[in-house]
């Protein structure tokens, strides 16, 4: 039970919480607390709202409250842990669970009040908050009632203030502030009408934010994808809260796009972790949100899917339901997901298109080969060409079967030039075939350099006489073939490729347009196998078509062989190895028989 620790308390409870909350009770408020506060009697008040909340049960949180760390913390800024946020964080969540006196703690009310007067609404501020919202039932047994009111007063004029924060520029600053800090209050203080009020706003928040950062399959926007992991916890946070609201959380299209996500997540995991694009902005602690986060928003074949593709988990040899596909793009979003099974072992190739330099992460066994931006820089006649300020990047080809995951975007440059960057992850074949193609109408001295970022545990090899580049990891490899370079590396005519600064870095020359392919094995089998490439002609009309127009290249890594090739003009009947090809774009494999399989025709 509390006791009021002076005099200076009543009065100050009697004074502020007579006029604040006289009349702020409605239904379940049992009468003792409400007579006795609009009597202007805040002592007897104070002491009938303790007892009550001693004695209440329905406002438990078990799914949030049982884990030994707060699930406030489940995703939280990587410069969180170990600082003053999170062992504030900590020590309320113990106080939650009844593993620590909340009296141990309840000293710190007043210097936190203090120093948030004038906070920033910053993320580690709104995780503070959620912590003090969470804890303010245990707290009320021991915390002097003028620093309670104050206490709780603070957190609504936090939630309230918060209303005006832009769900697209801070997303995660408004989930915190905007939808969880006033659903928690509204949860656990429905006997108080500000509390209760908060409700309705909060889900207009909640519906709000996955209406905007989320497209129709509940994917992110690729400039959001960084903050998923803290998205999703918050909105797991709340939906928990939902389940224990007469009216839930959100709306029906919500709940939908909430049930989409998690199925994105899946897409996007390597492991627990999502792609931040060399940038972790997050610290995640997945496996007690994931678990809640399947419980109540996936589906059976969603269960299935993470039993095979998240770590720790037991999966079965068939699956009984019917899989999600397991690429996706967004053209919304600006984001493509290129992989070939669902399996943790998979390859995985993320793209993301939303600035003027792309993103990529590639891994392949559940490491990262590339994580970053994937920059080129284009030269003509001797002058550096830049896009125009307003210049995006466009999907202009996306396809996903059996065999492959291919998409082409394309960005305008000056000049009248054009930048088309083409995936193409082979699924069964383990290759991936990234190129750009650089095109002009006019006769020019082209020249392209790009580099992608490897990640800091690749070990890079470069060989002394032959162009490829090993790359290793402890428990994958991969070799990248500038296909357009001779094998050879002291023929340097045409450019070189060869690792700078932590990026692998090609250099191509050409005229008027050129075709810049990186054909990266990511067989583990293969890694040790003989390979070898060749230009080939391209025919058209009985003449050698020059490499401006078209081109076309051989692969063989031991027995295996690839056929590649690439029109540079509008399309025309042209003719490699006898076959005749009349489209953009041609991506095949050679059979034992001596037969073509076809891999990718773009038309």
């Amino acid at each position: 039970m509390t006791t009021i620790t002076s005099e200076q308390d009543v009065k100050l409870a009697k004074n502020d919480v007579t006029t604040l909350w006289s009349r702020n009770w409605q239904p379940p408020t049992p009468k003792p607390v409400s007579q006795a506060y609009e009597r202007g009697d805040a002592e007897r008040g104070w002491r009938r709202w303790t007892e009550y909340l001693a004695q209440r049960s329905k406002r438990k949180l078990t799914k949030l409250t049982s884990g030994k760390k707060s699930a406030v913390l489940w995703a939280v800024p990587a410069d969180l842990p170990g600082g003053d946020s999170d062992q504030l964080i900590q020590a309320l969540h113990k106080a939650v669970r009844g593993k620590r006196a909340a009296s141990e703690i309840d000293e710190q009310i007043a210097p936190w009040l203090t120093e948030s007067a004038e906070r920033y609404l910053d993320a580690a501020y709104g995780l503070e908050c959620l912590a003090w919202s969470y804890a303010l039932v245990p707290l009320a047994q021991y915390a002097p009632a003028s620093l309670w009111w104050e206490l709780l007063s603070h957190l609504l004029a936090t939630a309230k203030d918060a209303a005006a924060l832009d769900v697209e520029e801070r997303p995660f600053e408004h989930c915190l502030f905007a939808c969880e800090l006033p659903l928690v209050l509204a949860h656990q203080l429905p006997e108080l009408k500000d509390c209760a009020a908060l409700a309705r706003p909060a889900r207009r928040s909640l519906n709000l934010a996955l209406d905007q950062l989320l497209d129709g399959e509940g994917c992110p926007h690729a400039r959001w994808t960084p903050l998923l992991p803290a998205l999703m916890a918050g909105w797991t946070r709340c939906r928990v809260i939902g389940e224990a609201m007469p009216k839930g959380c959100w709306n029906k299209h919500s709940e939908r796009h909430y049930q989409c996500v998690v199925t994105q997540y899946l897409r996007l995991a390597r492991g627990e972790e999502l792609p931040s694009f060399g940038k972790a902005l997050v610290t995640a602690t997945w496996p007690p949100m994931l678990e809640i986060a399947l419980a109540m928003g996936g589906d059976e074949a969603d269960l299935e899917i993470a039993d095979h593709v998240l770590p720790g988990r037991s999966a079965s040899p068939r699956p009984r339901y019917a899989w999600s596909d397991v690429s996706y793009s967004s053209e919304w979003g600006e984001l493509a997901i290129l992989q070939s099974h669902w399996s943790p072992k998979n390859k995985k190739l993320i793209v993301a298109y939303d600035q003027q330099q792309t993103r990529i992460e590639l891994s392949t066994a559940g490491e990262q080969l590339f994580s970053g931006t994937w920059t080129y820089d284009v030269d003509v006649d001797g002058q550096q060409l830049t896009p125009a300020a307003d210049a995006e990047w466009e999907q202009i080809a996306w396809e996903s079967d059996k065999d492959v995951d291919f998409m082409e975007l394309e960005i305008d440059l000056a000049r009248g030039l054009r930048l088309q960057r083409s995936f193409l992850l082979s699924r069964d074949d383990e290759f991936l075939l990234v190129a750009d193609a650089l095109l002009g109408d006019h006769p020019a001295k082209l020249s392209l350099t790009t580099r992608l970022p490897l990640t800091a545990n690749v070990d890079a090899v470069v060989d002394d006489e032959h162009s490829e580049v090993m790359l290793g990891l402890p428990r994958s490899t991969a070799r990248v073939l500038p296909l357009a370079l001779s094998e050879w590396t002291i023929d340097r005519r045409k450019g070189e490729l060869r690792i700078d600064d932590g990026a692998l870095e090609l250099r191509q020359t050409g005229n008027r347009s050129l075709f810049a392919p990186l054909f990266i094995d990511l067989s583990r089998g293969r890694r040790k196998q003989q390979l070898t490439w060749r230009q080939l002609s391209v025919g058209n009309m009985r003449k050698i078509e020059p490499p401006e127009a078209a081109v076309s290249y051989r692969v063989q890594i031991g027995n295996e062989q690839w056929l590649i090739y690439r029109s540079l003009t509008p399309r025309e009947n042209r003719t490699v190895l006898g076959q005749n090809l009349m489209c953009e774009m041609h991506v095949s494999r050679f059979l034992e028989n001596g037969d073509v399989e076809e891999l990718l025709e773009l038309e």
